[in-house]
């Protein structure tokens, strides 16, 4: 009988212990559902057009591949002297770091813009205001173009685009973006209208290979040319930059009317519009 009771006292010591070891396991295993650490996301490199400025947390941009701008939050170690001389509507590349649907922004690069020239393209984005688009050409990425001023006849020609039309653009760079001098907008091509008949194909003859043009192509004939309009004199261009100092005053964009002035001086000293910019410049504190 002795024996007996020290085998349960035994069995009981045993059974106390396990369920002890049972609570420590249920403490600190982890749990089945718990989430695993996700390893650090990898920097990502791409093509952009800048939408707005920069602003002391953020900037928005066009990035490459995308239909409408993302927002893109400065990192900590994000360098806010690099958006000097960057405006929007200019070309750049962004580094950034995605995590979730946070795209944290570690470096940005203005891209090289050409001075002036002629494209031929789609219409990817209409900006804010109808103020500048996006135009895409058959071979290389897409590129913003904004109004030059006066803004004439191509303020209502942007106001009547949409998005997929094909455009011809003569521009010129400024120091901040592309500006437009002429656009050309292809007419569309009427509804409905049937496929040109094929001629048939001899049965003798090995029947050709046929290579689909791309999408984006737009057929030579189907954008007129620019029509040419005469170069603004030295005194007409620094008119209208000394226009846009007045904007930029009244829309408290001092530094930039600051700049503008500057550019008024250097390239255009001899011009009416020198002799108001060189006060002004001194009114606004320079």
């Amino acid at each position: 009988m002795r024996n007996l009771s020290r085998t349960r006292g035994a069995v009981v010591q045993v059974m106390w212990l396990l369920a002890v070891l049972a609570g420590l396991w249920a403490v600190t295993a982890p749990a089945a559902d718990e989430a695993k650490p996700t390893p650090a996301s990898q920097p990502v490199n791409v093509g952009a057009i800048l939408t707005t400025d920069g602003n002391t947390e953020s900037l928005m941009a066009l990035t490459d591949g995308e239909d409408a701008p993302v927002k893109y939050v400065f990192g900590e170690n994000f360098d806010k002297k690099t958006l000097k001389g960057i405006f929007s509507v200019s070309r750049v590349q962004l580094a950034y770091i995605k995590t979730n649907d946070t795209r944290t922004l570690l470096g940005i690069r203005k891209e090289p813009p050409v001075a002036r020239g002629t494209v031929t393209g789609s219409v990817t984005f209409i900006g804010k205001d109808t103020f500048w688009i996006a135009v895409k050409p058959a071979n290389g990425p897409p590129d913003g173009y904004a109004l030059n001023w006066p803004p004439g006849a191509n303020a209502e020609k942007l106001k009547g685009l949409k998005i997929g039309d094909t455009v011809a653009i003569k521009f010129h760079t400024d120091f901040e973006r592309h500006r437009i001098e002429a656009i050309e907008v292809a007419p569309p091509k009427p509804a409905g209208e049937p496929p040109a008949a094929k001629p048939p194909t001899p049965a003798s003859s090995p029947r050709p290979a046929v290579v689909p043009a791309p999408a984006s192509r737009p057929s030579p004939a189907a954008v007129p040319p620019v029509t040419s309009q005469p170069a603004q004199s030295p005194e007409e261009q620094a008119r209208g930059k000394l226009q846009l100092v007045e904007l930029y005053i009244k829309n408290g964009m001092k530094n930039r009317a600051k700049e503008m002035l500057r550019t008024i001086l250097k390239d255009y000293p001899d011009t009416e519009a020198a002799k108001t910019a060189k006060p002004k410049l001194k009114e606004l504190g320079d």
